[in-house]
């Protein structure tokens, strides 16, 4: 609940919908399920870097020293070009604390 409480002051509201377009889970999260009608209006980012500044934010967000995030990507032989763009995007910024990206990969495939 504090967690909620301090994404919706981190990110404003269209922002919050924005990624809840994109990765529907968040709407749960979110707490936005009785918004969903209102969704139909909000556009997804329009560019990539514009969902990799949302994502960052949300991490900043989310992350503490007490509750500290592990994100873990499978099969990343499969990424397209923009997956990969953010992966990178997360794995190099340097203002992301409390947070892992682990990424797996076959090389065979």
């Amino acid at each position: 609940e504090d967690i909620v409480r301090h994404i919706h002051a981190s990110l404003d509201e269209d922002d919050t919908k924005a990624l809840s377009k994109v990765i529907p889970a968040f709407q749960k999260l979110l707490k936005l399920g009785t918004l969903r009608s209102d969704l139909d209006h909000i556009q997804k980012p329009s560019s990539i870097d514009r969902f990799i500044q949302l994502l960052r934010d949300f991490i900043r967000a989310t992350t503490s020293p007490r509750h500290p995030v592990i994100m873990f990507i499978d099969d990343l032989q499969f990424a397209d070009p923009n997956s990969l763009e953010v992966v990178v995007a997360l794995a190099c910024d340097l203002k992301i604390r409390n947070f892992m990206l682990v990424g797996a990969y076959r090389d065979n495939e």
